[in-house]
């Protein structure tokens, strides 16, 4: 990215240069001076992860900054940077940048892990423990310290005897032999509640299994749906209402109209997800979806949403991220002509972050005449600008772009109610 681009990010931000590496920058699969420049000037805001992202995205003779800022973890934080760093699955330092962390942490750090990073040591299989009671009364050591021998491998057939794994006591089982052949009853003919006591209703027409809502009727059930405040509830009102006959459509429009008018829940996000099958389906219902989401600033429900969407064919990717982008699209267009800048950077923030499809791409110009009527800042134009420029670089994986753009909002926006 330009230094211009990446300027209006973290304006859109407000101002976190970590959240625009994070989200932004470091999703780049390469990255440009400008690139580099921002991350070692902010480079002591960046975790541990970020810093390897950093590297892995920098030819060896530019990894100097890289190396100081890791250095400097390894100070300030040495648990840290053994745990997240020496430790990291697959890492390898080239013998250059062991020399050069090697002299920057030299006599900084505690000795073990000065000799660790002395030795170019990173990440070893550790041999499985057994542990037994030590012979001296010293509590559990390893089988391996008090001279046992290892347990033998069981044969991956061997069957699994769980009852000797809970420590069960035979003797407090229910006996089985009482019961009718056939009929599955540790209890004979009488049923769990006779034999203790207790009414517990029975097969049909008892209290036990009667109809949570029976005596409501169906437009009292919808007008729940819409006003109720328990999320639970409101989907099972959903269900008995499908079990009434209700057409789906009205159910749908019920539904997605509670995210609007009562308090966002996931079990109701939920039961809105799961009708959502079919790239038709996102299409008719998921512009509302994504709208009442957003508009009401219901961000865990959407990072939920979006990832419960991870390893759906490549066409409903498509559609749902599709029905996200036309949502993020037409709030920023309104927050535009509203000249609401935060809101309208925001959209724009995570438009850039997720990509497009060939859909959304088709808008962008109505989004340009819009900055161009409302003679809108130049770094919302910036941001513009940077939207169409990605829009040919989505990543492979969707799903990821879209939570990235839930995380851009997040940041940008809060939570709200």
């Amino acid at each position: 990215m330009k230094k211009a681009e990446i300027d209006a990010l973290v304006l859109a931000h407000r101002g976190s240069a970590r959240a625009v590496a994070f989200l932004h920058v470091l999703r780049q699969a390469s990255l440009t001076p400008d690139d580099h420049s921002f991350l070692a000037e902010h480079a002591h805001e960046l975790t541990s992860a970020d810093l390897l992202r950093w590297r892995a995205r920098t030819v060896s003779a530019d990894r100097t900054p890289i190396l100081v800022a890791l250095a400097k973890l390894c100070e300030d934080k040495p648990a840290e940077f053994e745990h997240e760093v020496l430790n990291a699955p697959g890492l390898s330092f080239e013998d250059r940048e062991w020399e050069t962390l090697a002299n920057l942490v030299r006599g900084k750090v505690p000795p073990a892990l000065e000799a660790r990073i002395e030795r170019r040591e990173t990440r070893a299989p550790a041999p499985a423990a057994v542990f037994a009671p030590s012979p001296h009364g010293e509590g559990l050591r390893s089988a391996h310290e008090v001279g046992l021998p290892l347990p033998p491998t069981p044969p991956a057939d061997e069957p699994v005897d769980l009852a000797s794994m809970f420590d069960l006591d035979d003797a407090s089982a229910p006996d089985a032999s009482g019961s009718k052949e056939g009929d599955g009853s540790f209890f004979g003919g009488d049923s769990l509640g006779d034999e203790l006591g207790l009414d517990l209703g029975g097969d049909e027409g008892d209290p036990l299994f009667a109809d949570p809502f029976a005596g409501l009727t169906v437009e009292d059930a919808f007008e729940k749906v819409k006003t109720g405040t328990n999320g639970d509830e409101r989907a099972m009102l959903l269900d008995w209402l499908a079990a009434q006959g209700a057409s789906a459509e009205r159910l749908m429009s019920a539904a997605l109209a509670s995210l609007h008018q009562g308090p966002v829940t996931s079990p109701v996000v939920a039961w809105i997800g799961k009708r959502l099958a079919s790239k038709a389906d996102w299409e008719t219902n998921g512009h509302g979806l994504f709208l009442a989401l957003v508009q009401r600033r219901a961000f865990p429900e959407l990072q939920e949403l979006v990832a419960q969407g991870a390893g759906d064919s490549p066409e409903l990717a498509e559609a749902r991220l599709a029905a996200f982008g036309h949502v993020l699209i037409d709030v920023a267009g309104d927050a535009i002509k509203e000249k609401d800048e935060a809101r309208a950077a925001a959209m724009l923030a995570a438009l850039s972050a997720q990509g497009a499809t060939d859909e959304t791409r088709k808008r962008f110009g109505a989004l340009k005449q819009a900055l161009h009527e409302a003679n809108a800042s130049a770094y919302l134009v910036t941001l513009v600008d940077l939207v169409v420029q990605h829009a040919h670089t989505r990543s492979e994986n969707p799903t990821e772009g879209m939570i990235a753009a839930v995380h851009t909002l997040s940041d940008v926006l809060g939570s709200g109610s």
